[in-house]
């Protein structure tokens, strides 16, 4: 992206050329501003070659992308409507400052989670990761489910742990605190009753707040399907029971159960999988002082209606923000290390994950925030830490991101 000024009839005619209809309608609001400023300009490329960016083959290979006059800002499109494959929605959050004429200094902060540590982690894996994180100086935070539900190995009954019922466990965390560790409250349970949602019923595998399936489409009409590796992980419906106080009814037991255990009362909050209705996410502004993820948004939210499955969006962050249901948000926007391919997520290596944090700071409050699993090969997690402060981001606790 580039950019620069015009004269309004040198970009009416850009505009023209380029033949878009937006930025046309955007061109004749300004016609009477004597100046338009190109705050940046999008390059069509097939490749690396330089294509006309319009359907008929001919006209310019750049047209801009986001322009002022005044205090009327335009942009070419909705940066925020495909923001996981698509990193223009960073150039927006930057500008978005001018917007609202913050003169907030630059900073490179970066935090780390600890994901999906509950009553039957390895306190060694724990232990190990928090000794390598304080020899980094790098303050972390842990996501802790208060209790586990499952099966047996034989799948004849189901069973029920709480932190309590396994004190070396919380020694663990414990421990961890004394390392620099900030520990969160990852959903109660993780999952919801004895159902598939949509894996297993196993805390850490499924959703809480909720319901999802699997489909062998990704756009509606979806098709539901048994689970396979390639299936798609659809949005379902809202839960029987979708009420806020009775959603805060489950965040209270499981804060109960980390209190219970002595290792204090939770203030931030992480909903499993980042899926959560409308109400339950009420629920949680409520509770607790942020949330830590990307965010949950549908539809309906503004109508006061139902939310409705397969109308929402995922949206990640790259500073911290308050949002529609009442609370802070926390940013998680690298993802996490993964070691193989699932439900056509690809694999997530340190190198992707450092790649992510290098176009984060895009921004000029760049955050580079991702989660790692305690069981995973600890040089994974050594790589990426290493690679982020390679970029000049600074770790720091999770409460203090700008």
């Amino acid at each position: 992206m580039t950019s620069g000024t015009a004269n309004v009839g040198e970009a009416l005619q850009m505009f023209l050329q380029g033949g878009s209809r937006v930025l046309l309608m955007i061109a004749m609001a300004l016609f009477l501003a004597y100046m338009i400023f190109f705050l940046a300009t999008s390059r069509c490329t097939q490749g690396k070659k330089a294509v006309p960016c319009t359907s008929s083959g001919t006209g310019p290979t750049e047209v801009p992308w986001a322009v002022r006059s005044g205090n009327l800002n335009g942009l070419a499109e909705v940066p925020l409507d495909y923001i996981d494959s698509n990193d223009v929605y960073l150039i927006y959050s930057d500008l978005f400052y001018d917007l609202v004429g913050s003169d907030a200094p630059a900073v490179k902060q970066a935090a780390v989670r600890l994901e999906d540590v509950g009553p039957e982690s390895d306190p060694k894996d724990l232990r190990r990761v928090a000794d390598y994180l304080a020899s980094e100086n790098v303050p972390f935070q842990v996501a802790v489910i208060p209790i586990q539900i499952g099966q047996n190995k034989d799948g004849s009954d189901w069973y029920g742990l709480s932190l309590t019922d396994r004190p070396e466990v919380v020694d663990a965390l414990t421990y961890m605190q004394g390392k620099g560790g900030t520990l969160i409250q990852h959903g109660t349970t993780h999952q919801m009753g004895t159902m598939d949602n949509p894996y297993s019923g196993r805390s850490g595998e499924d959703y809480e707040f909720h319901r999802f399936g699997c489909t062998s489409t990704d756009t509606a009409p979806y098709a539901f399907e048994e689970r396979t590796n390639d299936s798609y992980i659809t949005p379902v419906g809202r839960a029987a029971q979708d009420d806020v106080d009775e959603w805060g009814d489950r965040l209270d037991a499981g804060r109960s159960v980390m209190e219970d255990a002595g290792l204090g009362e939770p203030t931030i909050f992480e909903t499993p999988h980042y899926g959560g209705s409308v109400n339950s996410c009420v629920a949680m502004a409520q509770e607790y002082n942020a949330r830590y993820e990307q965010g949950g948004y549908y539809a309906s939210i503004l109508t006061g209606q139902p939310s409705e499955a397969g109308k929402s969006y995922s949206q990640q962050f790259p500073y911290t923000v308050h949002d529609i249901y009442g609370g802070a948000v926390y940013p998680e926007n690298l993802g996490n290390i993964t070691e193989g391919e699932q439900n056509n997520h690809a694999i997530r290596d340190p190198k992707f994950l450092i790649s992510r944090a290098k176009a984060n700071l895009t921004a000029r409050e760049s955050t580079a925030s991702f989660f790692f699993h305690p069981y995973l090969d600890l040089n994974y997690l050594k790589q990426t830490v290493h690679g982020i402060k390679e970029l000049g981001y600074e770790f720091a606790p999770v409460t203090e991101l700008k």
